[in-house]
């Protein structure tokens, strides 16, 4: 049987540096750090990577360099949420902006926008601006912006507000419960 390894003095190389350097050890190569600018197409994701030809590591023995890949890692943001290519954020309206309808201006990717509030909008109601999303890696597509209403219900009343609040009580109407929409099936 007849084994064959490389020389552990050259590595195989064929030739031992008789006085290597303290920074490389006699390698040709030391570590040293260096800043990249890597442009980000649009529509990059979590866990996506971009190959930056001839940034990596040197080769050995004179070799070519390698290439660097770079990993895209998101970070959170304090207004939006991403839901794939669809953007998401909530919004606080009062009681009476419920109601009776408002306008909010939204902050979206592409600067602020207008979103219309109809009268009666429910606490929790998501509304969908098309377009108004991530873009879609190399597409002119775009995600969606959805924007979650959160009624905001008065935890402290002033004596005004308790006032009204009292005056709309009795005119209001009251949600039916289950065996008064029965009934209305039936008839």
């Amino acid at each position: 049987m007849v084994q064959e390894v490389a020389c552990p003095a050259c590595g195989g190389e064929g030739r031992v540096v008789k006085d290597p350097c303290g920074s490389c050890g006699g390698s040709g190569r030391q570590t040293i750090e260096d800043m990249v600018s890597v442009d980000l197409p649009p529509g990059v994701a979590e866990g996506n990577y971009i190959t930056v030809s001839g940034k990596g590591d040197e080769g050995l023995a004179g070799g070519g360099s390698g290439d660097l890949i770079v990993i895209i890692a998101e970070e959170e943001n304090d207004v939006f949420e991403r839901h794939g290519i669809d953007l998401f954020c909530t919004i606080d309206i009062t009681f009476s902006e419920a109601a009776l309808g408002t306008e909010k201006t939204i902050e979206t990717l592409e600067g602020k926008v207008k979103l219309k509030i109809p009268e009666g909008t429910q606490s929790e109601k998501i509304f969908r601006l098309r377009g108004k999303g991530l873009p879609v890696l190399q597409s002119s597509q775009k995600g969606d912006m959805l924007v979650k209403v959160h009624v905001l219900t008065p935890e402290k009343l002033s004596r005004e507000m308790k006032e009204l609040f009292e005056k709309l009580g009795p005119i209001e109407t009251k949600p039916k419960n289950l065996f008064e929409q029965l009934k209305d099936i039936i008839r």
